[in-house]
């Protein structure tokens, strides 16, 4: 009985992310099951397309939040995009994940061009997430977010 209860999550979880797939995806796939080019703006679709589904298996802290529009919007431009989530915000309070997602909208929005990677770190680290940007030109910014989080915590990292 036991591993019965073990495998109704995962069935469970996995009738969740097939029906977000098959929401997310379908319009792309009916459009090219009918014929549609993959011209540049297709490839492109299909490719933002692939790194929003990733983002949903590799960082579900940022699902429904506004780290989901600038990762996409970061994307459309050329930005490489990373999302990582290793689980310190799972049980945060809210300031705290509210702090990680404006930090990290704020960075993707204003990335013009290169990578920036977000990730949140482990539960019981010293540090709940780090940002870092990487512009083509010039230095890169990387911030840290501590888990004992006040107003004026988060320390900025420039490397030049």
């Amino acid at each position: 009985r036991s591993s019965i209860r073990a495998i109704e999550p995962s069935a469970e979880t996995n009738l969740r992310l097939r029906s977000r797939i098959d929401l997310l995806a379908r319009p792309l796939l009916e459009r090219l099951a009918a014929g549609e080019r993959t011209i540049g703006s297709v490839r492109v679709e299909a490719q933002l397309l692939e790194a929003r589904l990733r983002d949903d298996l590799r960082a579900r802290c940022f699902r429904a939040t506004d780290v989901t529009r600038a990762a996409h919007d970061a994307r459309a431009r050329g930005v490489h995009v990373e999302l990582l989530d290793d689980g310190a915000l799972t049980d945060a309070s809210p300031d705290l994940r509210d702090r990680v997602i404006t930090a990290a909208v704020q960075m993707l929005d204003t990335a013009p061009d290169g990578a920036v990677t977000i990730r949140v770190a482990p539960p019981g680290r010293d540090l709940t997430a780090t940002v870092v940007a990487r512009p083509v030109h010039g230095p890169a910014t990387r911030l840290e977010i501590p888990s004992a989080l006040s107003v004026d915590d988060a320390r900025e990292v420039v490397a030049r």
